[in-house]
């Protein structure tokens, strides 16, 4: 086998002289004068209102109802929807209306069952009598009557919307609903036990009992036969339920403290037996497990049961009952609840993790989240986290990663210790402790990295890092203060550290390896946690209060849902800031908070990565080491975050972000690159003047159809092609073009050329593997076959060691061009999608067996070689975030 195959057959030209010196004027570079950078630059500025006041609402659960304990004593009856929860509770006396954020208590003397007349009243009935519960008329309460005047008593009634049917005195009754809101005379009377439940779904359908028996009737025709269904218990003995709901399928009920349903319209419906979905249980949580059910009742498709002390919401899934997360109770383990002895709250992008004594509890806090769904929580119990071998060892404190948790906790000597938890699988690593500064005052995450601050209880402190993820902490810090005193750790997104104790809050600086201290905030009391922004806003709890530091501090006065605020998360990726509050079951969240994200940041008016024509300078910026450069798309007016990449890539300028906080300032680029838009900081970007030659011929042509670029850079999606109304703009093959300059970049060669686009000139920038310069009959043509694979993997090289990283595979039935065959090897050039090929070599075998196509090529051989070379840069490695 030889060594290589030609990609194409070599071009002989007439003209040899003609081609060295294009070849010579190609290599030649002529060195640009540096220009000013950013002569003109445009920006949007956002302030902050700083006599505006932040709010805070319930992030979950989502309401008050859910934690209303001092409310909610033993509730036996429920109704509830979007709007009002009703509540039958302390011993039937009260009825507790939850409305609009706020409580309402009824006073009492024997409620039994309540439901919703419709969006203005309540039906409740008390002490043997229906009565009506005004919700717009300061729950005034008053005796239900029918037609007649009669009040309409009961202990047990249901309704839908066309009918009201109640068990009583022996009797079943049924009223008609009118347009007036008000019952009728009777509908229908049947015979009917008074003390037991009676039901009605929405076809109409009657559920009651007669005789310690189930019957069916019809509302809208009391001629039909009622259909009796038997309820048998374990002795054969017909015993009632004691409370019952239904729907078109289902009679749903309660019977000696256990749940069942019945198919009412099979021909020998069944009881099944309803059981709880253990893994609530098997977690050990309070909440997603029943012991002696009160009441249920329908919430949209899914069933509330008051049990003890707990009103809980599950689905039903055939005979199997799984908790939703919704329930009103307060001191209860959940998947999805935190405990009042929370201790820390911390926050990365769109998770939020909180530490309590019973577990670590992780969420997806995404707008888009369902605070309900278990997919979105993760719960890493204490119980479970061996920290120390053979015994349970409680975190004294933690910080959250985009993957992982560091654990920071006391392994049982006078000995500090930490661990990882991986937040994939749950998994911990080895305990690693540090040799000389065994004490742990506190840890941190930023940007990709663990902080932790350390001493061995005299002076100095030292600030360690890591890699997420990794334990290998080296020191940064070179502090010899003569003190031990912080006890709080914090870093912005600079790399800049802020230490704390009760007091002060001071600053030590990246810039000078962090040498030098700068007092932030003094003569403060009781600190118990710093935060930095976007900007390097600092942001401190103390006291309870929230502040930030501009000439001094500056008290943040957040309305609701509480003022004790005991820890409180922020990062730069969103605004959003998380808090949890002394003696409290919930998580708050504010998104009015004066701190900088790049969320907040809009997106200005110059922002263009294409457009009809380019210009012709270009602005080179390269992120300094160490900087954060931050992957981004653009949504509408704003940036959304996808991740941290690796500094290393140049990249070209496409406008500048001025964002302003009443703490603090940034003014960040938005820069074009072969991973696609980032923003990065001013401060930490080099930047300089594009280089560019004058262009050494006159005219090229295009050799097969290519798009114009805005900005010289190759990417798989085209993403900085030229546009306009019609889509992508398109250079047709053997198009002339006028070359202006030609440059470099990111290992590509272009043109900056002038061309027209049907009637129109534009302007861009156009690969210089696509176009030729001579466009002549002295050129030698050839012709390659047409082909088609089967399925087969695509090599890069013709001993097939290596497959093409580009493009690893070929589908069945796919086209290549079939350069030649050797050995049992074919080199071929398959399609990139974008006009030109990637080169490779498959098995000869992988050709399907049908007639070839000779095909005249009608592009210049040595144009396919270049396009060839050219389009491999279309791939692009995409840099993982830290």
């Amino acid at each position: 086998m030889t060594k290589s195959f030609l990609c194409v057959k070599i071009i002989i030209m007439k003209n040899i002289t003609l081609m060295k010196k294009l070849k010579l004027s190609i290599l030649l570079f002529l060195t640009a004068t540096l220009l000013t950078c950013f002569a003109v630059i445009s920006f949007t500025t956002v302030k902050a209102d700083e006599n505006a006041q932040p709010v805070a609402e319930m992030f979950t659960p989502l309401s008050a109802l859910e934690t209303g304990s001092n409310y909610i004593v033993s509730p036996s009856d429920v109704y509830s929807d979007d709007s009002v929860t009703a509540i039958v509770c302390d011993n039937t006396t009260k009825l507790i209306v939850y409305q609009n954020g706020v409580f309402s208590k009824i006073q009492g003397t024997a409620f039994q069952i309540v439901k919703k007349y419709d969006d203005n009243t309540l039906l409740a009935t008390d002490d043997g009598n229906i009565h009506k519960i005004e919700l717009n008329n300061n729950f005034a309460k008053s005796q239900l009557q029918d037609a007649t005047g009669l009040t309409l008593g009961c202990n047990y009634f249901d309704l839908n919307e066309n009918y009201l049917v109640k068990a009583f005195s022996g009797k079943g009754i049924v009223y008609q609903k009118t347009t007036n809101g008000y019952t009728t005379d009777t509908k229908d009377n049947f015979e009917a036990d008074g003390n037991y439940p009676v039901a009605i779904n929405k076809n109409n359908e009657i559920f009651y009992v007669f005789n310690s028996n189930l019957y069916k009737r019809y509302a809208d025709d009391s001629s039909k036969e009622a259909k009796e269904i038997i309820i048998k218990s374990a002795t054969d003995t017909p015993t009632p339920p004691t409370r019952m709901i239904a729907d078109t399928k289902y009679v749903y009920y309660i019977w000696e403290t256990e749940l069942y349903k019945i198919d009412h319209t099979a021909e020998n419906p069944v009881p099944k037996k309803l059981t709880v979905n253990g893994a609530d249980k098997n977690l050990g949580f309070d909440l997603g497990q029943l012991s002696a059910p009160k009441s249920l009742t329908f919430k949209g498709e899914n069933i509330l049961i008051t049990d003890g002390n707990t009103v809980q919401e599950y689905k039903v899934d055939g005979t199997e009952l799984t908790f939703t997360g919704f329930a009103v109770a307060s001191d209860k383990t959940a998947y999805n609840r935190i405990g009042k002895s929370a201790s820390d709250v911390e926050k990365h992008g769109d998770t939020v993790a909180v530490l309590d004594d019973y577990k670590l509890t992780v969420y997806t806090a995404s707008d888009k989240a369902d605070r309900y769904s278990r997919s979105n929580y993760k719960n890493y119990l204490k119980s479970a986290l061996v920290l120390e071998e053979g015994s349970v060892v409680t975190p004294s404190s933690f910080a959250l990663g985009k993957n992982s948790a560091l654990l920071s906790y006391n392994d049982g000597t006078a000995n500090s210790a930490l661990r990882i938890l991986n937040l994939t699988d749950g998994v911990l690593t080895e305990k690693y402790s540090f040799t000389a500064d065994s004490i742990i005052r506190d840890v941190c995450y930023q940007s990709g990295y663990y902080y932790v601050l350390a001493d061995n209880g005299s002076a100095p402190q030292h600030v360690y890092r890591a890699i997420e993820g990794s334990l290998d902490f080296i020191k940064i810090d070179s502090n010899t203060e003569s003190a031990v005193s912080y006890s709080n750790i914090a870093v912005d997104v600079y790399g800049n550290v802020y230490l704390s104790n009760a007091t002060t809050v001071v600053k030590y600086s990246k810039a000078d390896n962090y040498t030098t201290r700068a007092d932030c905030a003094t003569g403060l009391t009781a600190i118990k946690k710093v935060q930095t922004d976007l900007g390097g806003g600092i942001f401190v709890l103390s006291e309870n209060s929230l502040s930030y530091i501009k000439n001094g501090l500056n008290t943040l006065n957040i309305s609701a849902p509480s003022n004790l605020i005991k820890s409180f998360a922020m990062d730069f990726i969103s605004n959003d800031v998380y808090f949890i509050y002394d003696n409290a079951e919930y998580i708050g969240l504010s998104k009015t908070l004066p701190n900088i994200a790049l969320s907040t940041l809009t997106v200005p008016e110059d922002y263009k990565i294409t457009a009809n024509t380019a210009d012709d300078t270009l602005t080179v910026c390269t992120a300094n080491a160490g900087a954060n450069v931050y992957s981004v798309n653009k949504d509408g007016g704003q940036f959304v975050f996808n991740g941290l990449i690796e500094s290393g890539e140049q990249y070209l300028y496409i406008c500048k972000i001025e964002k302003v906080s009443i703490s603090s300032s940034v003014n960040m680029f938005a820069l074009a690159g072969k991973n696609g838009i980032v923003l990065t900081d001013e401060l930490e970007t080099v930047s300089s003047t594009l280089t560019t030659i004058d262009a050494t011929f006159d005219k090229a042509y295009v050799t097969t159809d290519v798009s114009g670029y805005y900005f010289p850079i190759l990417t798989e999606n085209g993403e900085y092609a030229l546009s306009n109304a019609n889509g992508a703009i398109r250079i047709e093959k053997e198009t002339q073009i006028s070359p202006l300059k030609e440059l470099t970049f990111l290992d590509n060669e272009f043109y900056y050329a002038q061309f027209s686009i049907g009637e129109n000139t534009a302007y861009g920038y156009v690969p210089k593997a696509f176009t030729v310069n001579v466009l002549s009959e002295d050129f030698k043509w050839s012709t390659y076959k047409v082909e088609k694979v089967n399925k087969t993997e695509f090599y890069t090289d013709a001993l097939l060691t290596t497959v093409h990283e580009v493009k690893p595979e070929l589908t069945k039935g796919e086209q290549v061009r079939l350069i030649e065959t050797l050995d049992g090897v074919s080199k071929v050039l398959v399609s990139d999608g974008n006009g030109g090929y990637y080169q490779g070599y498959i098995k000869t075998s992988a050709l399907q067996n049908e007639p070839s196509r000779a095909v005249r090529n009608i592009l210049i051989i040595l144009a396919v070689a270049g396009s060839v070379c050219g389009t491999t840069a279309y791939f692009v490695t995409r840099k993982k975030d830290l």
